[in-house]
């Protein structure tokens, strides 16, 4: 088969060209296959290998759930004991406030007359002398008056001369009894 026309020999020579192209082809297609083997066996060990790193992710996220929880615990308690202890303090420093404000005057006040009291108490004829000491002035201060106010031979209860009679004031006559109803 010679070609007689260029046509035939364009046809010819496509024709070879074709023939590489399938024998390349054939060639490549072990190839292809053994690849495309290759990619489902990766696949699948991808797909093994991502559901392992999955679990072992939750795992992880778990575990250190778990460990962030509980120290957000430990740390709430203890912030929580740290603001107890602050208010505690606060308030008893606001309590001995009020008490020495409010409460430790009167307490004071109350002590002294108390001490007072007793100290009178341990020493009881102090305030019968003082009463047995103006008793004994009045009577000297009356027996002073008694001798130079009245005189000798001169009643001090009677009226001068020069004094007009005093008016006597008639009583107001007994109101009638009044006679009960029948």
């Amino acid at each position: 088969m010679n070609p007689n026309t260029s046509r035939e020999v364009v046809i010819a020579e496509a024709l070879g060209d074709f023939q590489r192209l399938f024998d390349r082809i054939d060639a490549v297609q072990p190839r292809l296959d053994e690849s495309t083997q290759r990619i489902e066996h990766t696949t699948a060990d991808v797909s093994e290998g991502v559901e392992s790193f999955r679990q072992r992710v939750e795992e992880f996220c778990s575990k250190h759930a778990r460990e962030a929880a509980a120290n957000a615990s430990r740390t709430t308690g203890q912030y929580a004991v740290k603001v107890f202890t602050a208010q505690t303090e606060e308030l008893k420093k606001s309590a001995q406030l009020i008490f020495d404000k409010e409460v430790t005057p009167p307490l004071r006040k109350l002590t002294t007359d108390l001490q007072a009291a007793i100290r009178q108490a341990h020493r009881p004829w102090d305030l019968w002398l003082t009463h047995a000491a103006t008793g004994v002035g009045a009577s000297v201060l009356s027996t002073l008056l008694a001798v130079f106010l009245v005189r000798p031979g001169r009643n001090s209860l009677q009226q001068p001369p020069s004094a007009e009679p005093p008016v006597c004031v008639q009583p107001a006559p007994a109101p009638e009894k009044v006679r009960a109803r029948k």
